[in-house]
């Protein structure tokens, strides 16, 4: 079997060697006669290219992308008579051209070589031959394409396979999600600039299907049998190493608990699958590329689906880790059989991330719309999200914050992992859709934002971002529910006594923080920069961890809505109506955990307009100088 992967992984690699060096050969450029008192041109297409990159580092004003679709103000457009230079010279060449806009006001020189160092994780296996051209850079080979995937993965999962073994043993081992996520965010950092650094057959497969020449299917094909095959090499390393085995089998936890059976597994590696194959394509292969985040996001979306799996799930999130896990356990037994690993359990850890990939190429595909645009990419990039799209990501970020909440229970309990992974997946969804709607997925917060003025959002866009809330809130609360049969609720009756006023008041002030950290990193002149995610999610964490005396830490009214409706729902399914009536949220629960948000926000937005009256005075002379001009003022820059 080992040897059939391995001839077939050698005539795939050499294949599509073959075809990428063919299609690196430069192609002569048409030579045109020079008119008179006009200089003659010659040279390679490069050569042409190169001296066309030159000159519009000259003539082309940059301008500039946020990453947060809050903040997005174009410094100037590129001049209309140059890019129609640039657009003959693409039809030539039959490469796109690719104009960079750089956040710090780079020239356009240094923001392409920045742009072609991302594009080498956001293109994978095709290269993207305008940079490289354009630098006079020999193209990556497959080779070391290939060579990249067979390493990361081969790290990745020897690291998971020796983290199972002696389990209780070491006291470290309870570090182990952790450490897997930090592992993967090593070797996409690691490997990133070379192969894309995807280590994952559902990754690779959502890469493809995303479009855009990311990865080609021959291309997909070969990173996919790499990674199986280093998977495997890593398993039988790992068992001589440990001498021991563990499978990824449900049948585990289905005999721990009532609930963690095929069906919960399989849906738990959809949606946690889903949540990593989004961020890569938005962290890594879109126009939020290049960032110094993305290997953090990736990394931390494995740590969060393994955090949640504790107890409900193995995790296994990726085919290739699944069968080097069922290699090592068919290694570790004398008979040659798979042992108690069923072929049920090998295909829903096979298809459960698949489907997941296939999910989160659906979510892409309908937040990037300017993604597939058939105009020029500096253009594209310009483009603002429609409605629909901003209203999507809101939905799904609020899904799989409220979907992480209601797991922290029966997967955490009361263990202080909890608003770690509460935390980190806001932080992952704010990096995932920040640049599509703003990421705020808190009702509480999108007031904030309103309320701070500077026309960042609309009162009509307002309210439908807090009616979306709402709705990814209900959905992610009852999927918790149906995956666990748990719930929680948020009730004054768990309060310590005599601390209503004082979980009021932490409500209060901590939405406060959150909502402030969203303004200051989120929307301010600061923006855009790399660390308003980690600001974000890291405040959801820390007032989760130092109010926990006080309150149960909600500070979303979102999150208090999805979370306390499925609670009526288990006590009715259970017959427990009667036992559980004393719980049952009471007219003051539901105000205190929604209003109290709901204050703070406006408070925040009341520290921000003091903090940032400058500004508020800038918003202000920008809005007279465009009354004075007679017009909406959307040239305003570059007049």
């Amino acid at each position: 079997f080992i040897e059939f992967l391995g001839s077939s992984l050698v005539r795939a690699s050499l294949a599509e060697y073959t075809r990428l060096c063919s299609m690196a050969e430069p192609t002569p450029a048409e030579v045109t006669p020079a008119s008179e008192g006009q200089e003659a041109v010659t040279g390679t297409a490069a050569e042409l290219h190169g001296e066309a990159k030159d000159d519009a580092e000259e003539k082309e004003p940059v301008g500039t992308v946020v990453g947060n679709a809050l903040n997005s103000e174009p410094d100037g457009e590129p001049n209309s008579e140059h890019r129609d230079e640039f657009k003959q010279e693409e039809a030539e060449m039959k490469v796109p051209i690719r104009l960079s806009y750089s956040a710090n006001g780079e020239g356009a020189g240094t923001a392409s070589k920045r742009l072609s160092q991302a594009n080498a994780f956001a293109d994978g296996m095709e290269a993207t031959a305008d940079a490289s051209l354009a630098e006079g850079k020999t193209e990556i080979s497959m080779l070391s394409r290939l060579a990249a995937e067979f390493s990361g993965t081969f790290f990745l999962q020897l690291g998971v396979y020796c983290s199972l073994q002696g389990a209780g043993v070491s006291p470290a081992l309870k570090f182990t999600p952790y450490a897997i996520g930090g592992l993967l965010a090593i070797q996409v950092y690691t490997f990133g600039a070379v192969s894309g650094g995807m280590f994952n057959p559902a990754v690779s497969i959502a890469v493809c299907l995303s479009g855009r020449g990311k990865l080609s299917a021959g291309a997909c094909v070969a990173y996919i049998l790499t990674q199986y095959v280093a998977a495997m090499v890593a398993a039988f390393i790992g068992f001589g190493m440990t001498k021991d085995s563990s499978a990824t089998s449900f049948e585990t936890f289905e005999a721990l608990n009532s609930y963690g059976g095929a069906g919960t597994c399989f849906f738990m590696e959809v949606f946690f699958t889903a949540m990593l194959c989004s961020t890569v394509l938005s962290t890594g292969t879109s126009f939020d590329a290049p960032n110094d985040y993305f290997g953090f996001a990736i990394g931390g979306s494995v740590t969060v689906g393994a955090l949640l799996s504790t107890s409900i799930n193995a995790g296994s999130f990726n085919p290739a880790i699944t069968w080097g896990m069922a290699m090592g356990a068919w290694t570790n037994n004398a008979n040659g059989s798979l042992g108690d690993i069923s072929f049920a359990s090998l295909s829903l850890y096979t298809w459960g991330p698949i489907f997941g990939a296939l999910l989160a190429v659906l979510i892409f595909r309908g937040t990037r719309r300017r993604e597939y645009l058939l105009i020029p990419v500096e253009e594209a990039a310009r483009e603002t999200p429609v409605a629909a799209e901003k209203l999507l990501a809101e939905f799904v970020g609020t899904f799989y914050l409220v979907l992480t909440v209601g797991l922290t229970a029966p997967a955490l309990g009361l263990s202080g992992d909890a608003p770690v992974a509460v935390g980190l997946v806001l932080a992952i969804q704010i990096y995932t859709f920040g640049a599509i709607s703003g990421g705020l997925f808190n009702p509480a917060v999108t007031l904030a934002v309103r309320l701070s003025g500077r026309d960042k959002i609309s009162t009509k866009d307002c309210c439908a971002y807090v009616a979306t809330q709402f709705a990814g809130a209900f959905f992610g609360g009852f999927i918790a529910y149906a995956l666990t049969d748990k719930t929680l609720v948020f009730n004054e009756i768990l309060i310590p006594e005599g601390n209503i006023g004082s979980c009021l008041m932490a409500e209060v002030f901590f939405t406060c923080v959150l909502a402030g950290a969203v303004l200051s990193t989120g929307t301010a002149k600061e923006a855009p920069n790399q660390y308003f995610g980690f600001a974000i999610g890291g405040s959801v964490g820390c007032c989760a961890v130092l109010g926990s005396g006080l309150t149960q830490g909600s500070f979303n009214p979102a999150v208090t809505w999805g979370i306390q409706l499925p609670f009526y729902a288990w006590a009715d399914s259970k017959g427990l109506a009667s036992a559980f009536a004393a719980y049952y949220p009471s007219f003051g629960s539901w105000m205190m955990y929604i209003l109290g948000p709901f204050v703070g926000g406006m408070l925040a937005a009341g520290v921000f307009c003091v903090t940032r009256s400058h500004e508020l005075r800038e918003f202000a002379d920008r809005e007279a100088d465009k009354i004075d001009l007679g017009h909406d003022g959307s040239n305003l820059d570059s007049e």
